[in-house]
């Protein structure tokens, strides 16, 4: 059959990267371990691949939703029939199938774009050290980043051109105020984009008046505020903001040292400043390790592991039931990647996982309030002792108490300062911080595991409220330390069939007193703690008992 065009539709605007963003690219970078995407004249850009995957995403799951699925393992791994017309898609079994009617176009970086770049670190949970072999780190282009973006769609007819134009109103509603997620490590702070502006053209080519225009580059402007958006739904998030308060210095350390300080807090872009930063993957780790240390004492289970290879290892500690779920998990090497033989090949297959989950919950980059001019920062960096230090940051009115810390390791055999371990902290004291923000995406867990991931995460704010989890670098040696002053739950878009509808609007003080219970909803309480209970003895059996 042959292939209709009856018009051109196409999207032009500026996405805008409302968090730091990584799209990986190929070859090598002597700065970092993961380079960015940049074309053949050393531009970074966002390739048209992943745009098209992180939108064909976005349909998936809202037609997935809007037909009645409450999860994405109710789609059976098939997508949608309005995404397979318009994405294309691929018959395994006879070969056959459709090519897309969408193209995206790459979408090339504004300006003279500095990267930054952000370490990585797995801590080991038997010893508390960094994982051997699991240390890296990341290029990222910073928060404020535009791109060119530009999407053509195909129609068919008439009625096609009616129902992709309603079906882009209700994609651009979402990109324009709430934005969707690209690029890697989006739950640990990054890929957060929007579209704030943009234009839409069409191009008709079913009558020869249509196609002169076209050739002529004269393409019709749409007005799509009258066009009544389709009735797509976005997946229900509960979101969770933290608002916090440091007790002490809290930092975490800078991959780069100073010429006058040893050790800096990492800052990031924020226009022409800079600001202190907690990465999302720092505090996703943080409470990832608590999570995991809560459901081992509630199982029994050990975090010691008979893996001789080390990422394996590693990444068997983090194999934890229901945190795994919950932040994400790997797929563990295999043995013939090791070179192993046949007999060791098959072993691992029939005990290591294949697949790979990234997660349902995000969490997103914490600043602090105030910040300091770029040129203020590269002055501090510069400066080849602590005077000069302080007296770039005494410049910078950033409103934070700054102090250089001295620290020494003592040889423990004539009890004098150890040779070479001599070094000096720039640590930020009584700094604002702007909340701590969380994301639970409920499409992507299985329902019979919502009300037992609400409980994790309630553990979770418990112990934070409680000041058992601290944040950043430091922890063990007096840093990191927080009070927490509010937690708000929301939920998005509200929807009063969930069983968390309860928690929407729901305010809670941080307290831990008698009356702790009679600030979230009761009749949710008791639902999360049978939902919990009944979880629990269900691992239990299935793990043998404890």
């Amino acid at each position: 059959m042959a292939r209709t065009i009856y018009s051109l539709i196409t999207v032009r605007g500026k996405l805008r990267a409302s968090s730091p963003i990584h799209v990986g690219g190929t070859g090598f970078d002597v700065d970092t371990d993961l380079p960015l995407a940049r074309d053949g004249q050393g531009r970074f850009y966002i390739p048209g691949t992943s745009l098209a995957g992180a939108l064909r995403d976005w349909f998936r799951a809202a037609y997935s939703i809007a037909h009645g699925k409450l999860s994405i393992y109710e789609t059976d791994g098939r997508d949608p029939d309005e995404v397979r017309d318009r994405w294309g898609y691929v018959e395994e079994e006879n070969g056959g199938g459709l090519a897309s009617r969408i193209i995206i176009d790459d979408a090339l970086a504004d300006g003279d774009v500095s990267q930054e770049i952000r370490d990585g670190v797995g801590i080991d949970r038997q010893w508390g050290t960094a994982a051997a072999h699991i240390k890296f780190d990341r290029a990222v282009l910073p928060e404020g980043t535009t791109f060119q973006f530009e999407m053509h769609v195909e129609t068919k007819d008439e009625e096609d051109e009616r129902n992709v134009l309603s079906e882009l109103k209700a994609f651009l509603d979402v990109a324009t105020q709430q934005g969707f997620s690209l690029g890697a490590a989006v739950t640990r702070g990054l890929g957060r984009v929007s579209l704030p502006e943009y234009t839409v053209e069409r191009l008709r080519l079913a009558d020869r008046q249509g196609i002169l225009q076209a050739l002529a580059g004269r393409p019709e402007q749409i007005d799509l505020g009258p066009i009544e958006a389709a009735k797509l739904s976005t997946a229900t998030r509960l979101r969770i903001e933290i608002n916090w308060q440091p007790v002490g210095p809290v930092m975490v350390k800078a991959g780069q040292e100073g010429l006058g300080v040893d050790i800096l807090p990492l800052v990031t872009n924020r226009g022409s400043n800079v600001a202190l930063v907690i990465p999302g993957s720092s505090v996703k780790g943080t409470l990832r390790s608590h999570a995991e240390r809560i459901m081992r004492t509630l199982l029994g289970l050990k975090a010691d592991s008979d893996q001789t290879d080390d990422r394996n290892r590693f990444l068997c500690q983090l194999d934890v039931p229901l945190v795994r779920e919950v932040f994400g998990y790997a797929r563990r090497r295999k043995k013939n990647e090791e070179n192993e033989d046949d007999e060791n090949e098959q072993d691992a297959a029939e005990h290591e996982p294949q697949t790979s989950n990234r997660g349902v919950l995000r969490v997103s980059d914490c600043h602090t309030s105030h910040a300091v001019k770029e040129q203020i920062w590269r002055t501090l960096l510069l400066a080849s002792s602590e005077q000069e230090v302080l007296n770039a940051l005494q410049r910078s009115g950033a409103g934070i108490h700054w102090d250089v810390a001295f620290h020494v390791a003592v040889d423990r055999w004539t009890g004098g300062a150890a040779q070479g371990m001599l070094y000096t902290v720039l640590e930020p004291h009584a700094a604002q911080w702007e909340p701590i923000e969380l994301e639970l995406d409920l499409f992507r867990l299985p329902e019979e595991l919502h009300l037992p991931a609400i409980g994790l995460l309630l553990l979770l704010l418990r112990d934070m409220a409680a000041g058992w989890i601290p944040l950043g670098f430091g922890t063990n040696r007096g840093l990191g330390a927080i009070e927490v002053k509010e937690i708000r739950f929301q939920l998005e878009p509200p929807s009063e069939q969930s069983p968390l509808h309860a928690l929407n609007g729901v305010r809670w003080d941080g307290s831990l007193d008698s009356q702790t219970d009679r600030i979230l909803p009761v009749e949710l309480l008791d639902q999360v703690r049978r939902a919990w209970t009944t979880y629990l003895g269900e691992l239990q059996n299935a793990l043998g008992g404890i």
